[in-house]
């Protein structure tokens, strides 16, 4: 985790980070709202809306193109194999015009949640 410096982050990591739709495995995931929060983020703390916000805000307001690029999002077909050929497809054309990383300024930490932040929005195991 770092606190104050910057990170790289790949183009699909940092659209998933902005967007909340995951287009990277889930640990590059985990690890870059880490690294943005500035604290140690366990995976149901994800399920916090401030905490998601600030950390998609920090990504939006450090790279210009990338509000428009989750703003013009493709609608993904509902076949996976066709998604996920949609997707590639679409990070492609992104990579080609802005390249394969961005560089993120980490920043002030953000509050640290409690420990049992983000369970209310899982609901219950009933």
């Amino acid at each position: 985790m770092t606190t104050g410096h910057e990170i790289a982050l790949s183009v699909g990591t940092a659209i998933s980070v902005a967007s909340g739709r995951l287009l990277c495995d889930f640990g590059d995931l985990h690890d870059a709202v880490t690294d943005l929060a500035g604290w140690d983020v366990m995976t149901h703390h994800m399920a916090n809306e401030k905490l998601m916000d600030g950390v998609a805000q920090k990504v939006l307001r450090q790279v210009p193109w990338m509000a428009g690029a989750v703003e013009n999002m493709p609608t993904w077909p509902e076949d996976r194999d066709a998604a996920e050929a949609a997707i590639a497809a679409w990070l492609d054309r992104i990579r080609d015009h802005h390249g394969d990383e961005v560089v993120i300024g980490t920043g002030e930490p953000l509050p640290v949640l409690g420990l049992f932040a983000g369970l209310e929005r899982l609901g219950s195991a009933r």
